[in-house]
């Protein structure tokens, strides 16, 4: 682990030991900085974040359930790998969650609700002009978690968040075969003008063609990458 990241740990007493540790193991994750299939060593994390293994074991398990790491006997925690059925069932799920959120939305929202989508959907311009990759990315992710928030279903919510992180997992793997998100930019403001607009069936459709243009452009790139690492 770099030194950039090993600054975190010194937030780690700011929360319960657990949490923390599974925060900083899970953005490691996702960043790729404990790779696919890596194993992860429970002396070298007590060691690096300063604290025993009881709080290292608890966060494990609750990345566990999460689909982040899979916990072995005798060989401890391993890294879960990212396969094409997986990121495509994320993908459907995702689908599935945001469909029924529109429709709340399109009977629901607020003219505030409306213009926190906006807010957004500005950023995203901003990053779409400056053509800054990363940064679109995590406004795009953003704007789609907020479609989830405002349609007030906490448990719907958590399931997002969780599909959320795989996805975004998948994206930082790809991140160097990636051809040009952009060229999803125009989805949002369409979605957010039949949410206005109370139009259940257009907000439905362009929030699935958007996702499932994703997913296809995830796996494209996900096999791009896969097939960079092997040569």
């Amino acid at each position: 682990m770099d030194e950039t990241f090993h600054t975190e740990y010194l937030k780690i007493y700011a929360e319960p030991l657990h949490k923390r540790a599974a925060e900083i193991l899970r953005k490691s994750i996702i960043e790729g900085k404990l790779a696919p299939g890596e194993q992860i060593s429970e002396i070298n994390l007590c060691n690096e974040l300063g604290i025993s293994r009881t709080p290292i074991r608890e966060a494990l398990k609750f990345l566990e359930t999460e689909g982040l790491v899979t916990l072995l006997p005798r060989r401890g925690a391993i890294v879960t790998e990212i396969t094409f059925d997986s990121l495509k069932e994320m993908f459907e799920i995702a689908i599935l969650l945001e469909i029924n959120a529109v429709k709340v939305l399109c009977e629901i929202a607020t003219e505030k609700d409306i213009n926190s989508l906006k807010d957004i959907y500005a950023k995203l311009a901003s990053s779409y002009k400056s053509k800054n990759i990363e940064e679109y990315i995590l406004n795009n992710e953003l704007f789609h978690k907020e479609i989830i928030r405002l349609a007030g279903n906490n448990y719907i919510k958590e399931i997002h968040n969780t599909v959320t992180t795989h996805l975004r997992r998948a994206r930082y793997q790809g991140m160097a075969a990636h051809n040009s998100p952009f060229k999803f930019f125009e989805a949002h403001k369409k979605i957010i003008t039949a949410i206005k607009n109370r139009d259940v069936e257009t907000a439905q459709k362009e929030i699935a063609e958007h996702q499932q243009i994703r997913k296809q452009d995830s796996l494209e790139m996900l096999s791009k990458a896969r097939t960079q690492i092997s040569h």
